[in-house]
């Protein structure tokens, strides 16, 4: 496979990317923040990947290239994990076409078919959104006196319901137990999903080539947001 120079926020190819491709990258980095609210097919996660899916196979069947199978090696890990997740939980036909959907996901972005350096920086812009937004709630709760709360409730499914405590207040875990001091989540349900998300890309950042100042920037930004969550 041809090896790809990852270069957060570096924009050279972004602009001949089309509109279609861009909501694709959108809805893909978003996929995970969704899974827990209400959507057309089951959760609204699986529906950003549903709605992608047509066009995935497209790019992966009409392709001039014809060795797309040779990167399923790459991601095989992540395939097998999917599947063993699906049949060690419910096993029920929609958990094994989640799986598909993912595979199918798996196997556009290891080929590019979904323009990689577009996708990183959504989940950059999304983590750095993140970040400054705990900050935001930090000096809510400690200087102004209130809990800034981000994620719709409204919409969680009610399997979900377990992290309302932890949105609305910051101060309940998702047993409903007191955390004992503030943890607030930006606009992810806790702070282990916040971290989750947040920090691969805080490791792109730091082992990708080069330095500038705006990559010391956003480090520091992502760093500060990854401690302030207290998790990890």
């Amino acid at each position: 496979m041809e090896k790809t120079n990852y270069k957060l926020n570096d924009i050279s190819d972004i602009k001949q990317i089309s509109f279609v491709d861009k909501v694709i990258c959108v809805l893909l980095a978003m996929s995970p923040i969704l899974q827990h609210y209400k959507g057309i097919f089951g959760n609204a996660g699986v529906t950003v990947l549903i709605i992608c899916f047509p066009f995935l196979v497209v790019k992966i069947l009409m392709s001039a290239r014809t060795t797309y199978m040779d990167s399923i090696c790459f991601v095989l890990p992540l395939i097998l994990f999917d599947i063993y997740k699906a049949m060690d939980h419910t096993f029920s036909v929609s958990s094994i076409a989640r799986s598909g959907l993912t595979m199918i996901v798996y196997i556009a972005v290891s080929n590019n078919y979904v323009n990689r350096k577009y996708f990183l920086n959504v989940c950059m812009f999304i983590s750095e959104l993140a970040s400054v937004l705990i900050i935001c709630q930090y000096v809510c709760y400690y200087i102004l006196g209130f809990h800034l709360k981000l994620a719709p409730v409204n919409l969680l499914l009610p399997e979900s319901s377990q992290w309302i405590g932890c949105v609305t207040t910051g101060l309940v875990s998702i047993t409903g137990s007191s955390n004992g001091y503030y943890r607030p989540s930006a606009f992810f349900l806790e702070p282990s999903h916040f971290f989750l998300f947040v920090f691969p890309i805080l490791l792109l950042i730091l082992l990708s080539e080069g330095y500038s100042k705006k990559k010391m920037h956003k480090s520091i930004l992502l760093t500060v947001g990854l401690l302030l969550s207290t998790s990890g």
